[in-house]
């Protein structure tokens, strides 16, 4: 027999940015006007971490990364939500 546990994260936090596939930056967005934003590689090192302060109206974030697959993740007001980032130059 196979049990499956899941770990569902209610979390009314939205993120949305591009390119993706992106090259040297990225434009993200989100419903939450202030947050700690974090690109991070697949082994867990952040690679970036910028705090921002208007990210509904949204913002320009300059990436200076490998080619690769990184992971976004947004922090604000106690919630947290992550998306896939593809580098590719």
């Amino acid at each position: 027999d196979v049990i499956t546990i899941g770990v569902y994260e209610e979390s009314n936090l939205e993120v949305a940015f591009g390119p993706n596939p992106a090259n040297d930056y990225i434009n993200i967005s989100s419903n939450a006007a202030n947050g700690v934003v974090r690109i991070m590689a697949l082994n867990g090192q952040i690679v970036k971490e910028i705090s921002t302060s208007n990210l509904v109206s949204g913002q320009r974030i300059d990436l200076n990364l490998e080619n690769g697959i990184y992971l976004v993740e947004l922090t604000s007001n106690g919630n947290r939500t992550m998306r896939k980032l593809v580098v590719s130059h």
